[in-house]
């Protein structure tokens, strides 16, 4: 096969069997996680210091090597929200929904989102969807 026909194959199995893939990219998947995780702490470094796109560069660069790490995702899609990229952080965060379900967190932020928008009814919708996952919980309530 030529490189540009296992292109396709290899980008399957980063997201379907991330060893497998590792294996067969005669890659070691324990370096790639590694780097993966040296990205994301890189990432929280750069957010807590404020520099809000050079996080998403990092975090985008942990989903680069593995497409499934969701807390990647959900943190490029908070650094979106404080850049107020409402859109950008929705479509983020249903990408995190794709790759580990719904959680509080993922549904709260999408309705904080479409609040923030002015899109009430959407906004309801998601915050609703939120409050089942924990009705006790301080975030629900909000």
């Amino acid at each position: 096969m030529l490189a540009d026909e296992l292109k396709g194959y290899f980008e399957h199995l980063k997201r379907t069997d991330f060893y497998r893939y590792a294996a067969e990219t005669g890659q070691s998947a324990e370096r790639l996680i590694e780097q993966a995780q040296a990205a994301f702490r890189e990432g929280l470094s750069l957010s807590r210091s404020g520099l809000t796109n050079e996080a998403i560069q990092s975090y985008q660069r942990v989903n680069e090597i593995i497409p499934q790490y969701f807390e990647a995702i959900d943190n490029q899609a908070f650094c979106y929200m404080d850049l107020a990229d409402w859109e950008t952080a929705i479509g983020l965060f249903q990408q995190s929904i794709a790759v580990n379900d719904h959680t509080l967190a993922t549904d709260f932020s999408i309705g904080e989102c479409y609040y923030k928008m002015g899109e009430w009814p959407k906004a309801r919708e998601w915050l609703d969807r939120a409050r089942r996952f924990a009705p006790d919980r301080e975030l629900s309530q909000a």
